[in-house]
């Protein structure tokens, strides 16, 4: 039997509709793991060809723009070091124009822990440092972390560390953010907890600002990571607040550390003629000594910091 001339192109352009109406109804009344494997089916046999032939220029496109993307870092990256290297050489030549020398680097000595303490004053760590090396007392001791504390006692091989857990550790520092200064202490019996009091009420101390040395005298030197504000309140006489800082080291979890020592950068000079040489090896010489030492003899205190107070 044979279809007038014009119906056959009319069922063929049905035909598609068709099948694809039957698959659908097909499909509505099969279980859905049976119409998982059919869209499987269908994934791995009609569309894989489909994307692995054109699929090629989209990933070659993301791969362009990720690649575009990370030259962009790398030379915002060189661009920021190019900065800082500016401004390093701008500081020195300054610093040559008005007559400032740099008279000391800094060293690290590492050392290990291998006593802790918690006693009525804090945290206070023992640190056993190679032989022969001196270690002045007033050192900063630091870890990967940030500042932890100052050495205060040497006996031998061992180093007493006064942890920013200890009363007998106050600093000078400051919001790394606003610039904003004052006196960190330890309250006891807080744990991982300092505190900065007297502070102005206009002062903005907000939560999540980095807290590091301000550099004042020659104890920290500028810019070691302290902790982080957790937050202020008025304090009782409603003239200031006290900003709460958590540091960002913790003496139970630190297990090895380096004292950060100045050294003499290149020869030595003298106030008054030349010195020996074997004077810029005498840590005395150098460093101030333990004030508490110093006031037991009657002579004082060396401690130019004003920032670092020590408590008797």
């Amino acid at each position: 039997m044979s279809l007038p001339g014009g119906t056959a192109p009319r069922l063929r352009a049905w035909i598609g509709p068709a099948v694809a109406i039957l698959a659908s109804l097909t499909l509505l009344v099969l279980p859905e793991s049976a119409r998982r494997a059919a869209a499987t089916a269908l994934e791995h046999s009609v569309f894989a060809p489909f994307r692995l032939a054109v699929g090629w220029g989209e990933g070659s496109l993301a791969l362009r723009l990720k690649l575009h993307g990370l030259l962009a870092e790398e030379t915002e990256a060189h661009l920021e070091q190019d900065r800082v290297r500016e401004t390093q050489q701008e500081n020195e030549r300054l610093r040559r124009l008005l007559g400032f020398e740099r008279r000391t680097m800094e060293e690290l000595v590492p050392g290990a822990v291998v006593i802790r303490d918690r006693g009525r004053l804090g945290d206070v760590l023992t640190v056993e440092v190679p032989p022969g090396t001196v270690v002045p007392n007033g050192a900063a001791a630091v870890v990967p972390e940030g500042l932890i504390g100052w050495a205060t006692e040497q006996r031998e091989q061992r180093v007493r560390v006064a942890c920013l857990t200890n009363r007998d550790v106050t600093l000078s520092v400051l919001d790394q953010r606003t610039r904003d200064e004052g006196i960190l202490g330890w309250v006891p019996p807080a744990i991982m907890h300092l505190e900065l009091h007297d502070i102005p009420m206009r002062s903005e101390w907000e939560e999540g600002d980095r807290v590091i040395t301000s550099g004042l005298g020659t104890v920290f030197p500028r810019g070691l990571l302290v902790g982080w504000v957790q937050g202020s309140e008025i304090d009782q006489t409603g003239r200031g607040k006290k900003v709460f800082v958590r540091p960002a080291a913790s003496p139970a979890q630190t297990e090895e550390l380096f004292f950060l020592i100045q050294r003499p950068d290149g020869s030595w000079i003298a106030q008054d003629g030349d010195a020996p040489a074997e004077a810029a090896e005498d840590a005395s010489d150098l460093y101030p000594i333990d004030p508490a030492m110093e006031s037991e003899n009657g002579a004082g205190t060396s401690f130019e910091d004003p920032g670092v107070l020590p408590v008797p």
